[in-house]
Order: C-alpha cells, then structure tokens, then sequence
C-alpha cells in the first residue's frame, strides 16, 4: 500500500522528470531574479588579415628573420599567432569579467546556456606623412580595423536562440603609429606597429561587446534559458 503523501512526492518527481528540455528553464526559476543560469564560452572563432611590414624597423626585423632561412609564409604565420593570443586573451578576459560582475556563473560543462563567437578581421594601415631628415626616416599613420563580429547564444542542445551581429568598420577603431628608420645602416629604428594594432584589437573587443552588451546582461540570460 502507498501512503498518500508518498504517493504525491512520487507524483511530484515524475512531473518534475517529465518537463521537456526547453520549458525547464521556466520550472527552474531563471525567470527569477535571484537565478541565473550557467554559461559556457565556446573557444572563439578568430580569423585575422595583418600587413606585412613595407618599411622601419619592422622590414629590417622582417629581412633578419628571411635572412636567418624562414619564409615569410612562416614569419606572416607567427605575427598572426601573436596577434590572434592578443585577442583571444582580451576577449576572454573581457567576457569573464563581465560575466563575473552580472554574478553569472561560467562553467565548462552542465551549461543552460552556451555562447559562440566569430571574429573576421582586417587590419589596416593608412599613410598619412612621410618626412626625411639628415639622420632618420619618419612615417607616421593609423592603424584602423573592420569586418565582422558575430555570437550566438545556444541552448543545452545546441539550438541558436539568439545571434547578433556586429560590423567592425562602424566602430570607428583607429590608433596612430609612427616607424623611424635610420638613414645609412646606423642609429637605432623605431616601429610603434605592432603596439598599436594590439591597442586598436584590444579597443575592438571592448567596443564590440559594449555594442552587444544587452544580449549579455543577466536579465536577458535569464529570459532565453527559460525559452
């Protein structure tokens, strides 16, 4: 014989067995403001296109690493995993603070919600003055970006919920660089390239998730986990 209160515990737990997939967020509270559901950041997606080096210090370095037997498919190939860490790093570290600030929990496994991002990005360099003096060379430019940032936010099955998208060119990302190059083989060059196409990425990622923060806000977490 089941006791009537057993009988509605038992009833209560094949309810609760019984709820699909997609309307356990409602059941679960991520309505609540209290709740808010766990999230994974899949790895990112990033391609980039970075130029060469034409002039400065950065062609002397370039012609060096030539000079010492490697192709310049293999020192274009080790600028852009420099570059691609660059944005990896500040992209992740971005997102985890945001997350961290929002009190939403990021996880690698058991997530309700898991977030893709895709990053196509061309950098480029416009010239702007060239001045020769008696000792140095000075070019000086900016350093500007577009393309394409795109997320998506997936459910536990890996349906897409959610995607936005952002065009890189409107965020108006532009840093200046200059290169000294010395005259006659001596002195020492400069080259502020890479500094600066570093500063424009990091300035990139930061814009970018400004622009699609209200797909990230708890709040709005909370309403597709319960979808």
């Amino acid at each position: 014989m089941i006791f009537p209160a057993r009988r509605f515990a038992m009833t209560g737990l094949l309810l609760v067995l019984s709820v699909p997939t997609w309307a356990q967020g409602n059941f679960l509270g991520f309505k609540d403001d209290a709740v808010n559901p766990r999230v994974r950041v899949a790895p990112a997606e990033i391609a980039l296109d970075i130029p060469m080096p034409v002039s400065g210090a950065g062609l002397a370095e370039l012609l060096e690493k030539a000079n010492a037997g490697l192709s310049l498919t293999a020192i274009k190939d080790e600028a852009l995993r420099t570059y691609h860490t660059h944005v990896h790093n500040e992209l992740s570290r971005q997102l985890t603070e945001r997350f961290t600030d929002s009190e939403v929990p990021l996880v690698e496994r058991a997530a309700h919600l898991t977030l893709k991002n895709t990053l196509d990005v061309k950098v480029i360099k416009r010239f702007s003055d060239l001045r020769t003096g008696s000792e140095y060379k000075l070019e000086r430019g900016k350093v500007e970006l577009e393309g394409v940032y795109r997320y998506q936010w997936l459910t536990s099955e890996g349906r897409v919920i959610r995607a936005g998208e952002i065009d890189i060119a409107g965020l108006r990302i532009s840093e200046s660089y200059k290169t000294k190059t010395p005259l006659g083989g001596g002195g020492n060059g400069e080259d502020t390239t890479e500094e600066s196409i570093k500063r424009a990425l990091a300035e990139m990622v930061d814009e970018m998730l400004d622009e699609s923060e209200d797909d990230f806000e708890a709040e709005q977490l909370r309403t597709l986990a319960s979808l």
